[in-house]
């Protein structure tokens, strides 16, 4: 009740008739602020005055850099890393780490972002037999028959030159959810996201 005694007296009668302007309250509300904390305030309050143009240009660098990149989680064993940026809009080269867009409702949800590693592009032949894929003769996996949930997986079936503006992905891992699998397959330029990079 002492607080809103003191208030009260702060503020003066005029409160109640809306009369005072705003500097009148800030100044009649800066009695109740303790010294230390008002210090702090007008601290805070300079430093901000004389660094303005700082915070200015770090804010537009920041708004700059999430425009042609962004950071993404790995949260499943297909690849080494768990962070990754992404140069967005930016087409990789054979071997790099592609982010791209999943098409289909299996397993992932439609739109989610997978990433992989490039292991073949336009010219490249793709060669499939007996659950084992092969591009330009180079072993780079076998299909399995189920998920780690039991769930059927439907093997891509390729022999064939990769056309332009699509790439052969793979994960590190053996049981990566890749190309190897039609509901994966070649990926096509549209729907990459952009060039990968291990953070950690």
């Amino acid at each position: 009740m002492k607080y809103l005694s003191d208030l009260y007296s702060a503020l003066g009668e005029k409160s109640l008739q809306w009369s005072f302007s705003a500097e009148d309250l800030l100044l009649r509300m800066s009695v109740l602020i303790p010294d230390k904390v008002r210090r702090r305030l007008e601290q805070a309050d300079a430093h901000f005055r004389r660094n303005a143009m700082r915070y200015v240009v770090v804010l537009l660098a920041y708004q700059i850099f999430f425009h042609y990149f962004e950071f993404t989680l790995n949260l499943s064993y297909s690849m080494p890393e768990s962070l990754y940026l992404i140069q967005k809009g930016v087409q990789p080269n054979k071997g790099d780490y592609v982010a791209f867009a999943y098409q289909r409702d299996f397993i992932f949800v439609r739109g989610a972002p997978l990433l992989k590693r490039v292991e073949g592009v336009q010219g490249d032949v793709i060669t499939s037999g007996a659950h084992k894929y092969y591009v330009n003769g180079k072993f780079v996996g076998e299909a399995l028959e189920k998920t780690t949930q039991g769930l059927p997986l439907e093997e891509s079936n390729f022999n064939r030159t990769i056309p332009r503006g699509f790439y052969y992905v793979k994960g590190e891992h053996v049981r990566s959810f890749d190309s190897r699998y039609k509901a994966v397959g070649l990926v096509y330029e549209d729907i990459v996201i952009g060039r990968a990079f291990k953070v950690f």
